[in-house]
């Protein structure tokens, strides 16, 4: 295989030379990579052993490593004073992650973490996948975030090819974490007693002591949701909390939205309001204050599910901890 100077890497005062899989030749600095990496540091205190190929570069040390040039390249642009470009694909941001973990460059992969972690609100999956073959646990958790807010979760058109490297936990991570996140999404639009004292609410830091309780607890013009009609004598809530049928169909709604995208922004979206609002806008009571009253309301359960979610952790164990 032909040999070739790296055009990134080729300083004449270098006293190392890594030799690349595909044969370039890297002319690098033992005190840089000393500083980034507790390998090389370590591997340059051992004898030197000389080139089985006799030239003029025989003078420094050459170190054959099973990486390929690109790969090496963008690694070695983090440890040196230089610019560099982010890494946009996920194969190659992958690889070059691998090295990095490979030679325990602690620093340079938190900087390529940051690399993924940009990636992932276009490839959510793709780089929760990626962020656990490569135990970049922060991103992992991120990108799991960012998937409640999606429809397709599993569906086949989307599934990244690392999907087949991934063991069977930590996909089952990712389910449990996303019916976790729905289930206590929906049961904020399931609790009464804070749906009844949501309007003077310190903790979301939304204290209007000036406004009125919800109009569809206090109209008595409209019907009464049949679940709500006869509470039981014991349901000191349901006493008094006792919501009109156009506002259920909201809630109803809004979990069925949630199911699928157990998210905060979720239960703002207008277009699950629209039929309750029609309801509403039969019962003279209700109808002037019931969009703003209901955007308010869908704010703060808003607000409370992104309290409640961002309390809930992915569990990540990786296979080798398992």
């Amino acid at each position: 295989m032909a040999e070739t100077v790296s055009e990134v890497f080729n300083d004449a005062d270098a006293d190392v030379i890594f030799r690349s899989s595909d044969g370039v030749h890297l002319h690098l600095h033992k005190v840089i990579l000393s500083k980034v990496s507790s390998v090389f540091q370590c591997m340059f205190t051992l004898p030197n052993v000389p080139s089985p190929s006799p030239g003029p570069e025989t003078a420094v040390q050459v170190v054959q490593v099973a990486e390929n040039a690109v790969v090496l390249e963008d690694l070695f642009r983090l440890c040196y004073p230089m610019e560099h470009e982010q890494i946009k694909d996920l194969n190659h941001l992958r690889s070059v992650l691998d090295a990095a973990r490979k030679y325990d460059m602690t620093f340079i992969l938190k900087r390529l973490q940051d690399n993924l972690r940009l990636v992932a609100p276009s490839r959510a999956l793709r780089v929760y996948c990626v962020a656990y073959l490569t135990k970049c646990a922060d991103v992992a958790e991120y990108a799991a975030r960012l998937l409640l807010g999606s429809f397709k979760l599993l569906l086949p058109c989307n599934l990244p090819h690392e999907l087949e490297e991934l063991p069977a936990m930590a996909l089952a991570q990712l389910v449990i974490y996303h019916e976790t996140c729905m289930s206590s999404a929906e049961g904020v639009l399931d609790d009464d007693a804070w749906m009844g004292t949501a309007i003077l609410d310190p903790d979301l830091g939304m204290y209007e002591a000036d406004m009125v309780p919800w109009v569809w607890l206090t109209c008595e013009s409209c019907q009464v949701a049949d679940e709500y009609e006869q509470p039981d004598d014991d349901d000191i809530v349901g006493q008094f909390v006792r919501p009109r049928a156009w506002w259920c169909l909201y809630r109803d709604a809004a979990k069925t939205a949630l199911s699928f995208r157990p998210n905060h922004p979720t239960v703002t979206e207008t277009h699950l309001m629209e039929r309750a609002l029609r309801q509403a806008a039969r019962c003279t009571t209700c109808a002037p204050e019931a969009a703003s009253h209901l955007l308010q309301y869908s704010q703060k359960a808003a607000n409370r599910i992104e309290a409640r979610i961002s309390q809930i952790k992915l569990g990540l164990t990786f296979s080798d901890e398992e």
